[in-house]
């Protein structure tokens, strides 16, 4: 009995561990070795070597052409090749039709890389490196479409998909994948099945075992979250006020033309039915747990995910489309997948398995634990550009495309040379502590906390780099204000969405000066109020 469990679990271990491996490297090398590591190891070569330090420092994303520019750098390279190695050298052998159930595993390789492809090759013209990286965004395309005709396409398409994203990690630091994360997991998983399977026993249903417990994770994570970060487990479900959520989400302009009667409805309804609607909440995220419990049951456990979704950006400007995607694919695969594939994956075995993977997700996946406490104090920055019509306006924050996911999340507090609480430009912290002061203090008691308690974030180095980085933006920006971006045309949804006041910059002129803000607002009587406005940098173009 003993020796059919561990025979049973044997090739689902390879799988998991073997995927993991390959996702750390493919990451260290792929996505942050330009970024960090590959300068990091410089400092191990001798002098007499140095001509290997500079090659190890060399920037693709200096060059016409990412892709290429970076095979030149030797570690870089040396990686690329071990990773097609196998299926360049065993053409014949990893063809798509020696997998069982192939068409579903190509099914969702080709599905999660349409969607990664649509939002990397319908950025915006990156203005700091002034280039576009035509030759890259038709190369990733064309991997993808590779991806029908062999398995080999995989892990091009994941390398260049990987390099090409972390462009946007420079020169200021990026922005985690967070959204996207999941979808560069998939791939990572689609290709260590591909490779591991035709050197183990691994099968079609351990890969979809691994598969709805690696989205399953993503949401029991959040739930594990919401219940490790507050005392006692119970903290987020008796206080966290769902209010402040969706007012906090319109102080940074989402909803912007709401009417003021219809504003004060629904924050009414979100404190009169706040209590049930946080149990919904986590009900459907702690559902995920038993996702291959029965095929009815996994059904709407997606569907309710789904509509937590659309019931987050309806309300709180986050668009988690990726997501959605994915969901649904689950849901179509549920659908139309063989009886054979589908009764094996629910096996009873599977479950038990599924369950303890995806309760320890948030340590083996190393998930984004989406959990936090809601306050009423909002801290965002936000942006003001004069132009030469001498016209004062908003800036948008995604028009920093392809940066802007970096600006909508305002991670900027070492701008700031004051003394700040650790609270998002959403109005959340990870302190339950310093959540329950807030939501108990008036404005008054907030600023003493502040300045007794608060922590300094200012670094002049990285004012600095921000500052130059602008200059240069905005530079670009300006040289091509009337051309048009044809990709720019096609571009997938943002992750978030938000209007500032009005009059918001449309590109009336060119920009001669740029301004940033610090904002705080609070909300007191279900209301929020814009209580501090601070300039804090000028920038001159």
């Amino acid at each position: 009995m003993k020796q059919n469990i561990v025979n049973y679990l044997k090739p689902i271990c390879f799988l998991l561990i073997g995927y993991l491996i390959i996702n750390y490297v493919a990451f260290s090398i792929f996505y942050n070795g330009f970024f960090s590591n590959f300068i990091s190891i410089e400092n191990y070569f001798p002098a007499k070597l140095n001509w290997i330090g500079e090659n190890l420092k060399a920037n693709p994303f200096l060059n016409s052409f990412i892709f290429l520019g970076a095979l030149k750098n030797l570690i870089f390279s040396c990686f690329t090749y071990l990773f097609i190695h196998p299926f360049l050298w065993n053409w014949k052998i990893f063809r798509w039709k020696n997998f069982k159930y192939h068409n579903w595993i190509k099914g969702l390789g080709l599905f999660v890389g349409f969607l990664l492809t649509w939002e990397l090759i319908t950025y915006e013209y990156n203005f700091y490196f002034n280039q576009g990286f035509y030759f890259d965004r038709i190369l990733l395309l064309v991997f993808l479409v590779g991806i029908y005709f062999h398995p080999l396409f995989v892990p091009l398409f994941l390398i260049n998909a990987l390099l090409f994203r972390s462009q946007f990690n420079f020169p200021i630091g990026g922005f985690p994948l967070f959204d996207k994360r999941v979808l560069f997991d998939l791939i990572l998983l689609v290709y260590s099945f591909l490779l591991l399977s035709k050197y183990l026993k691994i099968k079609t249903v351990h890969f979809f075992l691994l598969v709805f417990s690696l989205i399953a994770g993503n949401y029991f994570s959040a739930f594990q979250a919401k219940c490790l970060n507050s005392a006692y487990g119970l903290k987020w479900l008796t206080e966290n006020g769902l209010e402040w959520f969706f007012l906090n989400a319109k102080t940074r302009g989402w909803l912007s033309s709401m009417s003021n009667q219809l504003t004060e409805n629904i924050t009414l309804f979100f404190i009169k039915f706040a209590f049930p609607l946080k149990i919904i909440i986590l009900l459907t995220e702690a559902s995920s747990i038993i996702i291959l419990f029965r095929k009815n049951a996994t059904k709407v456990i997606l569907a309710s995910l789904i509509f937590m979704h659309l019931a987050i950006f309806t309300f709180g400007s986050m668009l988690f489309w990726k997501w959605i995607g994915i969901d649904l694919f689950l849901l179509y695969f549920i659908y139309k997948a063989p009886d054979s594939l589908l009764d094996e994956l629910f096996s009873k075995k599977n479950t038990i398995i599924s369950v303890v993977i995806i309760f320890c997700g948030l340590f083996i996946f190393r998930n984004f634990a989406i959990g936090w406490h809601d306050t009423p104090l909002n801290q965002t920055y936000t942006y003001e550009v004069i132009c030469e019509d001498g016209n004062r306006y908003h800036f948008p924050k995604n028009e920093f495309n392809p940066y802007h996911q970096l600006f909508q999340y305002d991670h900027f507090n070492y701008l700031n040379s004051n003394k700040l609480l650790k609270v998002s430009g959403f109005g959340y912290t990870a302190n339950y502590k310093l959540a329950k002061f807030i939501r108990k203090a008036n404005w008054k008691a907030i600023k003493d906390k502040e300045l007794s308690k608060g922590k300094l974030f200012y670094g002049l180095k990285k004012k600095q780099d921000f500052q130059r980085f602008l200059q240069t933006f905005f530079l670009k920006y300006n040289q091509r204000i009337s051309i048009s971006f044809i990709p720019l045309k096609f571009s997938a949804p943002h992750h978030l969405y938000n209007t500032p006041e009005n009059p918001i910059y449309s590109k009336q002129s060119k920009i001669i000066e740029i301004e940033v803000f610090f904002n705080q607002s609070f909300i007191e009587k279900s209301k929020s109020q814009l209580k501090e406005k601070r300039l804090i940098m000028k920038v001159k173009v």
